[in-house]
């Protein structure tokens, strides 16, 4: 009698499910990962933003543009992620 979960148990060669399940848990956490960044990205900008404004006086300018300076590197963080993780 062979072991359950064996590759030649599985139809059409597939990998047993606890190879899938790992390959699954590592593409979430690394969305997650990627994600987080974006936000902390975002984050970091704005309470600059903020920061500065509440030095100078001149609410919400740097605040808007801390957001958008932000927001405009955090996308080009997720699509380098994005492809950095494609190649690999």
């Amino acid at each position: 009698m062979r072991e359950p979960g064996r590759l030649s148990d599985r139809p059409n060669g597939q990998p047993p499910l606890g190879a899938s399940m790992a390959k699954g848990m590592s593409q979430a956490s690394e969305g997650l990962s990627t994600a987080f960044s974006f936000v902390l990205v975002v984050m970091m900008f704005w309470l600059g933003g903020r920061a500065l404004d509440g030095w100078i006086g001149t609410e919400p300018l740097f605040q808007v543009i801390g957001a958008v300076i932000g927001w405009v590197l955090g996308v080009v963080l997720v699509i380098y992620t994005a492809q950095y993780r494609k190649k690999s």
